[in-house]
C-alpha cells in the first residue's frame, strides 16, 4: 500500500498559541485526496516555544511604565515576532540545534504513524511532501542543508560530522530513510531573502525533484525564490542533481468577502494555509492522486543526497560507540 506522509513547519510567533495551525490546508488535502484518507499522515513542527521562553523573559524587561496604548498588544506581536528569527539566528548554538530537534521529533512522529500502517517497505512506498510557511521555510532549508552538508563530509570519509548530526537532533532512522522520499517542498510567504541579504554565494539545497513557492505580492514577508540563489555545481561536486524550484505569484484569498479583502492587504501573510488553490498545487505537483491509487511500487529516487548507506552506516556506527543509537530507533 502506498502512503503520504506531510510535514508543517510554521512561521513567525505561531507554534506555540495554534497547536493546529495550517488545519486549513490539512483539511483540504484530505477533502482531495478522500478516497485514499487512510493512507495520508500529517506532522506539524513546533518550535515557537523553544524561542518564546527567552523572548518572553526579554519582553518582560522591556514593557516599560508608561501609559496603556491601544497599540501595546500590536507591539508585543511585532517584537515576539520578529524576535523568532533573531533568536534563531543569532542566539546560541543550542537554540539553532534545538529547533532543529523539533522538526526532527516531527519528522520521527510522521514515520512511526507512516510505518504504522503496515504492508510493503515503507520508505519504498512513501512521498513525503515538506511545507513551509515564513521563517519555516528558512528552518526546513536550513535543516535539510545541514543534513547534506553532513552527507557530503562522509562521501569524502569523515562520518563522523553525520553521526553528530543525527545525535544532536534524535532523527529516527526510519525518519532518516524517509528524506529519501520527498515528491515535493512547498513553501509559501517564504522570507528566505531577509536572512541571505548579506552573502555573496547563496547557496541551495540541492537533489529534490520539485520546489514549489508562492509568494502573495500584497505579502511585505514573502518573497519569489527562483533568482535567488547562486549555487556553483562545482562548488559542490558530491551533492546531488539541484533542486527545481519554480515560483507561482498568488494573490491569497481567506474564507468569505472579509477574507478577500484581507488578501488584498499585508494580512495575505497568514492566509495561504487557508487557499484551496495551494492545496490543489500540491496534489498535482506531486502526483499524490496517482501514487496512492497505484501498486505499493518504488517511486523514482528523489531525498537529500542522504542515499549513500556505506556513509550512513559508517555514521551510525561511529554512534553506537558513543551510546547514542539507541536514541534514534523508533519505539
Amino acid at each position: 500500500m502506498n502512503r503520504v506522509g506531510v510535514l508543517f513547519v510554521h512561521g513567525l510567533h505561531q507554534g506555540s498559541y495554534l497547536p493546529r495551525y495550517g488545519h486549513e490546508l490539512e483539511e483540504n488535502l484530505r477533502a482531495l485526496l478522500a478516497s485514499h484518507e487512510v493512507q495520508v499522515r500529517f506532522s506539524r513542527v513546533h518550535y515557537g516555544l523553544v524561542l518564546e521562553e527567552r523572548q518572553n523573559n526579554l519582553w518582560a524587561l522591556l514593557k516599560g511604565k508608561g501609559r496603556k496604548t491601544v497599540w501595546d498588544r500590536f507591539r508585543s506581536d511585532c517584537f515576539l515576532s520578529l524576535a523568532d528569527s533573531v533568536t534563531y539566528l543569532h542566539g546560541s548554538r543550542e537554540v539553532y540545534h534545538m529547533v532543529h530537534e523539533c522538526v526532527a521529533t516531527a519528522l520521527n512522529d510522521l514515520a512511526a504513524e507512516l510505518y504504522g500502517i503496515g504492508g510493503e517497505d515503507v520508505p519504498a512506498c512513501t512521498k513525503l511532501v515538506l511545507v513551509g510557511h515564513s521563517l519555516g521555510s528558512f528552518v526546513l532549508s536550513n535543516f535539510l542543508w545541514d543534513l547534506q552538508a553532513a552527507q557530503s563530509a562522509a562521501q569524502r570519509g569523515d562520518a563522523s560530522r553525520l553521526g553528530k548530526v543525527l545525535a544532536r537532533t534524535g532523527l529516527a532512522v526510519e525518519a532518516l530513510a524517509l528524506l529519501d522520499r520527498v515528491a515535493l517542498i512547498c513553501t509559501f510567504g517564504s522570507n528566505i531573502p531577509l536572512f541571505l541579504s548579506g552573502m555573496d554565494e547563496r547557496p541551495c539545497i540541492r537533489g529534490f525533484d520539485r520546489w514549489l513557492n508562492f509568494y502573495d505580492p500584497d505579502d511585505p514577508l514573502g518573497f519569489p525564490l527562483e533568482n535567488l540563489w547562486t549555487c556553483d555545481p562545482l562548488a559542490h561536486p558530491d551533492f546531488p542533481l539541484p533542486t527545481t524550484l519554480e515560483d507561482r505569484c498568488i494573490e491569497t484569498r481567506g474564507k468569505g468577502w472579509f477574507g478577500r479583502l484581507l488578501g488584498r492587504t499585508p494580512a495575505s501573510h497568514n492566509l495561504y494555509w487557508q487557499d484551496p488553490r495551494i492545496a490543489e498545487a500540491v496534489v498535482e505537483a506531486a502526483g499524490l492522486r496517482e501514487f496512492l491509487a497505484g501498486p505499493g511500487v518504488r517511486p523514482s529516487a528523489l531525498g537529500a543526497g542522504l542515499q549513500d548507506r556505506s556513509a550512513l552506516d559508517a555514521a551510525l556506527a561511529g554512534e553506537a560507540q558513543q551510546g547514542l543509537a539507541q536514541r534514534r530507533v523508533l519505539q
